[in-house]
């Protein structure tokens, strides 16, 4: 009994192609077929269909469902423009099967003059020509998110420094958010606890150059000098024997009239000559 129902069980198996049978023993009783979802590297991006996506997005914001019948009215050509604009994108774009869904009202002479306009181009209408035709104006284009389509009351040029501005804004925006979050404080904050704006040599009532030397030498008041006789010494460390007297020394060293002092003897009893310019003249006379 369980080796007949180990073999009626039924089991799935997945094919190479994607498929997927559903088999009872060799019998398939499914079969499902294989569905690949598309990825986002095979849509291939197409500036004229954002351009006809971004036209109707200015018809919903405007006018709702669709463009009004201009009939009795002075915006005919505005609501003209709308279907030469959308013909200008250059999409390959049945303009009659479109206009049947946004300008029900238009006739088929106007659709058929604006195709034929339409196809003598060969690339879709410059943004700023289109803003013109739509009168869309900077604020209206930023509220809807426009790319495609230019402004009518500012230039290129602008909307580049415009569009500048506001990406270094939101730059600067995005990175303190991320510094608060890293608990950084503020610029204000940190000025305010700088030196320059604290100025503690004011509270101790000295200048500015004074504090910060007494940082450097690590020192908070000014230093003492403190003087001490204990440990004082005499320069003179060596003593010499004193002088004997002169009765006490030979004759030969005493004072004598002729000169010499202490316990040497004159240079005139040494054989010396005799010292003077006198001597030298009388030498040489003779």
């Amino acid at each position: 009994m369980s080796v007949a129902n180990s073999v009626l069980k039924s089991r799935t198996r997945l094919n190479e192609d994607g498929t997927e049978h559903l088999l009872l023993g060799r019998a398939i009783l499914k079969v499902k077929p294989s569905r690949k979802r598309a990825k986002r590297t095979d849509h291939k991006f197409s500036k004229e269909i954002l351009r006809l996506r971004e036209i109707e997005a200015v018809i919903k914001h405007r006018h709702g469902t669709d463009i009004p019948d201009p009939d009795g009215t002075d915006d005919a050509s505005l609501c003209l423009s709308y279907i030469e604009a959308a013909a200008g994108a250059c999409t390959d774009q049945d303009m009659f099967h479109w206009c049947r869904r946004w300008a029900p009202w238009a006739s088929a002479s106007d659709i058929e003059r604006v195709v034929l306009l339409s196809a003598k181009r060969r690339r879709m209408i410059p943004a700023d020509s289109v803003a013109k035709m739509l009168c869309l104006s900077m604020s209206e284009r930023t509220q809807l998110g426009i790319k495609t389509i230019g402004a009518c009351d500012l230039t290129k040029a602008k909307r580049t420094a415009l569009m500048k501005e506001r990406k270094r804004e939101r730059d600067r925006q995005r990175q303190e958010r991320i510094r608060r979050a890293e608990g950084r404080v503020d610029r204000e904050s940190h000025a305010a606890q700088t030196l320059a704006a604290t100025q503690p040599w004011k509270a101790l009532g000295i200048s500015r150059r004074a504090w910060f030397y007494r940082q450097k030498a690590n020192c908070t008041e000014v230093s003492r000098i403190v003087s001490t006789k204990e440990s004082d010494t005499s320069v003179q460390t060596e003593q010499f024997p004193p002088v004997p007297p002169s009765s006490l020394l030979p004759s030969a060293a005493r004072v004598t009239p002729a000169g010499g002092l202490g316990h040497q003897a004159p240079a005139g009893l040494q054989g010396a000559v005799p010292h003077g310019s006198h001597y030298i003249r009388s030498e040489s006379r003779s």
